[in-house]
């Protein structure tokens, strides 16, 4: 099988510090891969690196047989959860998974109709059918561990999901 993601001598130095020194990688699809380390090992450095939150010092990241080091964040259609809550506060569940499809400007934006069908169909995936007019702050620490864009370890769904990304990297706390 083809490998979706291949990853080659990738290195990231900030200064004289090598963050990930020279790695290679080969990720197929629908494989669930877990970075294992203690801090400081370079794993946030590179999920950073794959989503195009950083440059990477050298090496190259082949996503589907087109190199994507140089590419933009915002062309790679991929997402990072990140470990803390990254929650509209004044937004209820709905919203917060909503908003992305809404402001979508890259190839096309999502009509209101659809939006409801893939926000719907979400909270079903996480098991929150029913919570969508909850707030983020009144949400219980089950639900919490569940809500759009809580970055959970076993459930990232929420903004990750809402743009129908093939790719989603997940930070657990």
């Amino acid at each position: 099988m083809e490998s979706l993601i291949n990853i080659r001598r990738l290195t990231k130095a900030f200064g004289d510090f090598i963050a990930v020194d020279s790695i290679d990688l080969s990720i197929r699809e629908g494989e669930f891969l877990t970075l294992l380390g203690s801090s400081g090992s370079g794993k946030t450095t590179t999920l950073r690196l794959i989503a195009g939150l950083d440059p990477p010092t050298s090496g190259n990241i082949v996503y589907r047989g087109k190199d994507i080091s140089a590419l933009p964040t915002r062309l790679r259609d991929m997402r990072l959860v990140f470990q803390d809550y990254a929650l509209f506060p004044h937004l209820n569940v709905f919203d917060n998974i909503a908003f992305g499809l809404r402001v979508r400007v890259t190839r096309h934006k999502y009509d209101e109709g659809r939006v409801n069908e893939l926000v719907s169909k979400y909270l079903e995936f996480v098991h929150l059918g029913g919570q969508d007019q909850k707030m983020p702050t009144s949400c219980r620490g089950t639900e919490a561990a569940r809500r759009p864009g809580s970055g959970a370890g076993e459930r990232p769904a929420g903004r990750t999901l809402r743009r129908t990304t093939r790719i989603a990297r997940c930070k657990p706390p």
